[in-house]
């Protein structure tokens, strides 16, 4: 590839020279990540950063909520490719809440957030090879050897409708990254994404054929090329493992050593570093009932669900749920409540100390067992995980679980349960609540209305939210309390 002069880019549409490298981009005409980006591709391209897009630069991933941005850059420059994405999201006013890495692939999350309150997510992945289980097979400088200077359509300012021109791998190629990224990794065969063969011209196409004969062998490698010549989906799913052993025994064959090392450290970051450093966000709301929480997750769980993607997203009702509920034990296996019943939180009287400190155990030891068993299985994969309420409302509410409210077992075992990484207190004036929603006695209400706003005061760890102001404006500072970098204090 041409490596493009850094002296005179094209950014957002327009010539502009080494001294006004930086784009001119106006905040409300995109979105805080969208400027970012703007002023990353072209710290990218005054550095002379080998890089180019693979996926997501496109109109249709712009429209579609969650989509990632995928990237491609050489090994030797991925430093410097961080580098200028943080000064990027310095002067844009957004900021990395995520980031996870394995040999092969880097992984960042960036927020931003508008003065009108409306926020924004978005997924960069870069990629210094493509790999099969850890192994790579498809090296950077083979990609970046296939480019050409392209718009980033999904990055154009509203305003003049331009877009900054960046590397970007030629749709053959970029079509054969995407059909091997299922097919090698777990057989799927996605049939909008066969055609990029019969698309490519002959030059790419003899290259292509060239790289198949190389990973798969020359009988294996034809028997592909005409199932993607054809577009048989069933052909190719049944080929799937065999094209993945064929690929690995090679690569082990003539690399054994590097190999082995490349699966063993893929195995480490996917498998083992999660369990110490989990991945996605992990979130409780507490607060009393009527206070708007149940309302404001399900928003939450809207907007967040499509950047956290993987099928895995969940919502935990008070804990992990790996011990069953204490009526259903007593009961042998058959709950003695009605749906009549679970609308008066209180309906039954709490037990006494001892009956009192074994509940309190018993929840708490479900978030002890339940967290390594049930939910961090879930967080090596990056998804969603919210707790709708959690073991801290039996600090304020213990009655709910039968708990006497002079139990100390409640608030010595809080000590000790797992956290997640934010909790968010839900918090309203009681007359709202009780005008809301009258499931407890007003004194009841107004109560622990001001024990959730206390407990929000003391602990610096929590995070305060009001829901008794507009649905727009509650999901806003939960939001920004979701990434908001947390300092320690």
């Amino acid at each position: 590839m041409e490596k493009p002069s850094p002296k005179a880019g094209r950014i957002n549409g327009s010539v502009q020279s080494q001294n006004d490298s930086t784009p001119r981009v106006s905040s409300s005409d995109s979105t805080p990540t969208d400027v970012a980006t703007h002023y990353w591709f072209a710290a990218l391209e005054a550095a002379e950063i080998r890089f180019a897009l693979l996926r997501g630069q496109d109109l249709e991933s712009r429209e579609r909520a969650g989509s990632d941005l995928d990237l491609i850059v050489h090994p030797d420059d991925l430093i410097g490719l961080t580098d200028c994405l943080e000064a990027a999201c310095e002067h844009s006013g957004t900021h990395i809440v995520q980031e996870f890495r394995t040999p092969h692939t880097l992984q960042i999350q960036l927020h931003g957030r508008t003065k009108e309150g409306k926020h924004t997510l978005l997924t960069l992945d870069i990629h210094t090879a493509e790999t099969c289980f850890g192994v790579a097979y498809l090296s950077a400088e083979r990609l970046l050897a296939v480019t050409a200077i392209a718009p980033a359509e999904r990055f154009q300012i509203d305003g003049n409708g331009t877009a900054p021109m960046v590397p970007t791998v030629r749709p053959g190629w970029a079509g054969l990254v995407r059909f091997l990224g299922g097919f090698l990794s777990g057989g799927k065969v996605h049939p909008e994404r066969l055609a990029f063969l019969k698309e490519a011209g002959p030059r790419e196409c003899a290259a292509i054929r060239l790289e198949l004969g190389i990973w798969f062998g020359a009988t294996l490698a034809k028997r592909i090329e005409d199932a993607l010549l054809c577009e048989d989906e069933v052909s190719l799913r049944s080929m799937a493992k065999r094209a993945r052993r064929a690929l690995l025994r090679r690569k082990y064959r003539y690399s054994p050593l590097r190999s082995l090392r490349e699966t063993v450290s893929t195995t480490y970051a996917l498998r083992v570093r999660p369990l110490f450093q989990p991945r996605g966000l992990c979130a409780a709301f507490i607060g009393t009932d009527g206070s708007g929480k149940t309302t404001l997750i399900e928003e939450v769980q809207k907007f967040l669900e499509p950047h956290y993607r993987d099928g895995k997203n969940k919502v935990h009702k008070l804990r992990p749920g790996l011990l069953p509920q204490i009526n259903r034990l007593v009961h042998w296996r058959k709950s003695s409540y009605t749906a009549e019943d679970c609308r008066d939180p209180h309906r039954a009287k709490p037990s006494g100390a001892f009956g009192s400190a074994l509940r309190a155990s018993w929840y708490a030891a479900d978030c002890v067992l339940g967290w390594p068993l049930r939910v961090l299985p879930l967080r090596r994969r990056n998804t969603l995980q919210i707790f709708d309420r959690y073991y801290h409302d039996f600090l304020v509410d213990p009655e709910r679980a039968r708990i006497s409210r002079k139990s100390r077992v409640t608030r010595f075992a809080a000590k000790f349960i797992p956290r997640p990484e934010k909790i968010l207190v839900c918090v309203a004036d009681p007359e709202w609540i009780v005008e809301r929603k009258q499931e407890l006695p007003p004194h009841e209400i107004h109560r622990q209305a001001n024990a959730y706003f206390d407990l929000a005061e003391q602990d610096a760890s929590l995070d305060m939210i009001r829901t008794d102001c507009d649905l727009s404006e509650s999901l806003d500072q939960a939001l920004t309390a979701l990434f908001r970098p947390r300092v320690t204090r």
